[in-house]
């Protein structure tokens, strides 16, 4: 199978120029014609052969002026690399610690008739991830945006659906999910709950492009399943899914 162009144009640059200089430059530097006598004297040939005596020649003394620099410019453009990742990253977490001072929650409250096909739930949150989605350079500047869904198990055994996110983004969550649920409450709640001062965190087992699978045609929710298990408990109990809209490189 043939490599794209931009790939042989990136071996040719990066592995096929500097071999091919590197080993002109030691041709240059060795003396064959030592090499060439010990043959004809019958002595045993020293390999690889010594490097030439007297003056440089000028393509020598060049290339070694022109490697000098090289090296160099790498330094200061390693320095400077290191020096603006470390801003950004200073950016970034200065970025994280308000969007946390914003974070908000909304309790869900479906009417009775509410009901969604799963694929118009997933149509759903595929609209919010591209209303909360920002451009590449904002990503890599501030971070990205972010919301959490949470089932909640209070001390008098009620379930609560709650959604936690910066409080700038409730327009652009509260909008598709009206879409998908014409009767849907968004219930505004003060602080986060007592059972979040011990947390567990868990992750998937197989790769992120895997989704949870559920059995044929949807006929069994994960949802449910999830409230049936946090039921079983005697305190309060919380869980989380923080959901993270991808890089467009990552969905192409």
């Amino acid at each position: 199978m043939k490599a794209p162009l931009n790939v042989r144009l990136l071996v040719l640059a990066l592995v096929i120029v500097p071999l091919l200089g590197g080993l002109a430059l030691y041709v240059a530097t060795r003396d064959w014609e030592h090499l060439g006598r010990q043959y004809e004297l019958g002595h045993k040939p020293t390999f690889p052969p010594r490097a030439k005596h007297g003056p440089k020649s000028p393509v020598v003394d060049s290339a070694q002026k022109a490697i000098t620099t090289a090296t160099d410019i790498l330094t200061f453009g390693a320095q400077l690399a290191c020096a603006i990742a470390i801003a950004i990253l200073a950016i970034r977490a200065r970025a994280r610690r308000r969007r946390m001072r914003t974070i908000e929650r909304w309790e869900l409250r479906l009417g009775r008739d509410d009901q969604a096909n799963p694929y118009h739930v997933q149509e759903a949150f595929e609209g919010i991830a591209g209303a909360i989605g920002v451009r590449w350079y904002e990503r890599l500047w501030r971070g990205p945006e972010h919301l959490a869904l949470e089932i909640h198990r209070l001390h008098d055994a009620s379930i609560r659906f709650v959604i936690a996110a910066p409080h700038y983004l409730q327009s652009a969550i509260q909008g598709p999910l009206e879409d998908l649920y014409p009767d849907v409450e968004l219930i505004a709640r003060d602080g986060q709950p007592d059972s979040s001062r011990c947390v567990v965190r868990l992750k998937k087992r197989a790769s992120f492009v895997l989704s949870i699978q559920t059995t044929r045609n949807y006929e069994h929710a994960f949802c449910e399943s999830l409230v049936a298990l946090i039921d079983k408990g005697t305190d309060d109990l919380s869980v989380q899914l923080v959901l993270t809209p991808a890089s467009g490189f990552v969905h192409r």
